[in-house]
């Protein structure tokens, strides 16, 4: 009897030791595809009887998918337990908690991780004292308020602000109800919509209706006549219709393309000759255009090379003939290691949002005087009610200065952008009494020491005619309904020694053992921001999918790493992920996935001297993006 209850209890055990598996094992392909919700819910499933040596990853896992889903407090409490059980930490894990913790608005507890983080990492010029800066900005001018008044509108973008233009007495805008999401991961699609009164929104003609990607669109800006509409999009395609199998569920494998801008001509108030922008490039994201008063500027973000790290802001000029030059990187005055995003240009100014200046919490509103040559002054906070400790988006502007719109998530904790209209009194003939409430009802009276403003009448913005029309790109082949091409990586050819021939009747069992544990195959590299590795490599994976075979009592350690350019956290992610997709590759061709062993290391571990600040090529660097592979016992 007493034999018969342990077996029972063993066979139990071990169910749930599989079920466990499968769960991380799905979560894992949620998340690599970014359906953080579903990634959660099979995250927190294996949590039920995960293995102490288990808890840190998943308590990462579901931090990563909240902090990426933009629900902050959530990510501090993964974070938090993280921590707490102070097992197998990074320093990378106490840079994320301090975001967070910052995000959150809780700046003393964040310079603590920050600081941990320095000490562990012996670096005082990290990204972690740049967010230490940023902290002691924040609080001294905490109870700084600028004469402005803000409004929630009731504009409908269903998740996260994409930008906006305004455009005849209405918005163009992106909102995610109207597209088919990719299982929980919301699609953008441009709509228009009328300005009732500043605040509401009603629905407006289908002027958009020929700019119909199969996936996201956003980031509009309006040429100065309102006859170009400059967008960003992407789209969606199966990758060959192949199916993954995962723990018995099916999920289909998609790859979302880099994003490109392009431009739409206006005919009788209908967008349509949809033209790509000739700067584009598959092996890079361009987003968020801006078109300059006089049309021939376009501003917009990129992670090209040559940048400072994450989305960078760029310039293009275009000539006499009508085509575009080269881009230009504004430089460190206003690129950072952090991302850059939503430029806006409004007569000699700039309006951007970044993560890496001076700020309140994640994403601020920045503003510059622009010279003639097109490149930004020294920019500076635009300060409360405009930003908070959470991240202020896409400000636009109009009537001097006085009227305008931005975004914010600053008044939820789902991860939902709301978008406000403010009314800046800086501007008023009349100079009043700052304002230190931020009203969330949207039709909620001001405060009874101060006057109501006089929103009451829709912003309209009319075409402006200038001597000379602005004049269209040539014309190049519409890509309406299509997908811009999926990027197919090459990866740098590093030869190390082959792999010994797994068939070998003239050594024992245990010689051939020792050989492979002693064996070090060939490293895999990737191109930059990429976890797809070259065809070329599936030699190497082949070999060591035979030798497992062959010696099926040894393990497979696979360890990913970075090169140093970007944020060390982004890099310890992204290392992580190169050796998931290798251990993918490995288990769908018939190695256990118990058997595999994952490890990302980010820039910690790099193979020569290009490590932050130090001036090397793509091909130093791309030493350092590789995966390394060895079996253990």
């Amino acid at each position: 009897m007493i034999k018969r209850l342990i077996f029972l209890m063993l066979v139990i055990s071990s169910f749930k030791v599989q079920a466990q598996t499968k769960a991380i094992e799905l979560g894992d392909v949620y998340y690599d595809y970014f359906q953080y919700d579903e990634a959660i819910k099979n995250y927190e499933q294996a949590l039920l009887s995960a293995k102490p040596a288990d808890m840190p990853y998943l308590y990462r896992q579901i931090a990563y998918c909240h902090q990426y889903s933009f629900r902050y407090i959530k990510a501090e409490e993964f974070y938090t337990k993280l921590i707490q059980d102070n097992i197998d930490l990074t320093p990378e894990d106490h840079l994320d908690f301090g975001k967070m913790l910052k995000l959150n608005g809780k700046y003393e507890q964040a310079k603590e991780q920050f600081q941990k983080f320095n000490e562990l990492k012996k670096n005082a010029s990290s990204l972690a004292t740049i967010h230490i800066n940023s902290i002691d900005w924040a609080m001294k001018n905490k109870d700084v308020v600028k004469p402005a008044q803000i409004y929630v509108t009731d504009l409908n973008i269903n998740g996260q602000c994409l930008g906006y233009a305004l455009f005849e007495g209405g918005m163009i805008y992106a909102r995610s109800d109207t597209k088919k999401p990719v299982g929980t991961m919301p699609i953008f699609d441009l709509d228009y919509a009328l300005i009732s009164d500043s605040i509401h929104f009603t629905a407006g003609d289908p002027i958009l209706k020929q700019i119909d990607f199969e996936a996201n669109e956003g980031a509009p800006s309006i040429n100065r006549m309102g006859s170009l509409l400059y967008f960003n999009a992407n789209a969606t395609k199966l990758k060959n219709g192949k199916v993954r199998k995962v723990g018995g569920t099916e999920i289909s494998e998609e790859s979302v393309s880099n994003f490109k801008i392009y431009v739409s001509l206006n005919q009788e108030n209908q967008f349509v000759k949809i033209q790509e922008l000739p700067f584009n490039d598959n092996k890079y994201n361009c987003v968020h255009p801006a078109i300059s008063d006089d049309g021939n500027t376009l501003y917009f973000a990129s992670d090209m090379p040559g940048g400072y790290g994450g989305l960078d802001l760029y310039m293009v000029r275009r000539n006499s003939e009508g085509t575009w030059g080269s881009p230009v990187n504004l430089g460190t005055t206003v690129n950072t290691a952090e991302n850059e995003l939503f430029p806006f240009i409004y007569k000699d100014r700039i309006y951007f949002s970044s993560k890496g200046l001076n700020g309140y919490g994640g994403y601020d509103i920045y503003t510059a005087k622009v010279a003639l040559s097109g490149i930004p002054a020294s920019p500076q906070n635009m300060g409360k009610p405009f930003n908070s400790h959470r991240d202020d988006l896409a400000y636009i502007t109009y009537e001097n200065g006085r009227y305008g719109y931005f975004s914010s998530n600053r008044e939820n904790n789902e991860g939902k952008d709301q978008v406000y209209f403010f009314h800046d009194l800086t501007f008023d003939p009349i100079p009043e009494a700052p304002v230190t409430e931020i009203r969330k009802d949207t039709l909620q009276a001001p405060v009874a020491s101060e006057p109501k403003p006089q929103i009451t009448k829709a912003p309209v913005v009319t075409p402006v005619p200038t001597p000379t029309p602005t004049p269209a790109p040539k014309p190049v082949a519409p890509v309406t309904k299509q997908a811009p091409p999926i990027v197919k990586q090459a990866t740098p050819a590093i030869i190390t020694p082959s792999a010994p021939t797994v068939q070998q009747p003239q050594r024992s069992r245990q010689e051939i053992e020792e050989l492979y544990l002693a064996k070090k195959f060939n490293h895999g590299h990737f191109m930059l921001n990429s976890i797809n590795f070259d065809e070329a490599y599936q030699t190497t994976l082949d070999t060591l999918v035979k030798a497992y075979k062959l010696i099926p009592t040894l393990r497979i350690e696979i360890s990913g790493h970075a090169d140093a350019r970007g944020p060390s956290a982004y890099n310890q992610t992204l290392s992580l992920r190169r050796a998931k997709k290798i251990k993918s590759f490995l288990v769908s061709h018939g190695v256990p996935s118990g058997k595999v062993i994952v490890r990302g290391y980010g820039e910690t571990q790099l193979l020569n001297q290009c490590s932050d600040g130090v001036d090397c090529s793509d091909q130093e660097h791309a030493i350092n993006r590789r995966v390394e592979i060895k079996m253990i016992r």
